[in-house]
């Protein structure tokens, strides 16, 4: 679809040049509880306070709750 806005057009003409690909970021693409709750288990990890396997097995456990979650909510 072309656009009437140079600037839009001239964006989608380097997008097809270049063939640029759309890519899914984490923080805006996942349920926010599990991103924040990811996010203090690795500050945790990196401050020394939890031990590798232990903030793995809580990341772990939090994505399989959340993403339920998420699929229920979306259904």
């Amino acid at each position: 679809m072309r656009s009437s806005n140079p600037v839009v057009a001239g964006l989608q003409r380097d997008i097809a040049r270049e063939r640029r690909l759309a890519l899914v970021r984490y923080w805006e693409a996942s349920p926010p509880s599990l991103i924040q709750g990811n996010t203090d288990d690795l500050g945790g990890f990196m401050a020394g306070q939890t031990s590798p396997a232990a903030t793995l097995r809580r990341m772990q456990e939090r994505a399989h709750d959340e993403w339920a979650a998420w699929r229920r909510d979306e259904a």
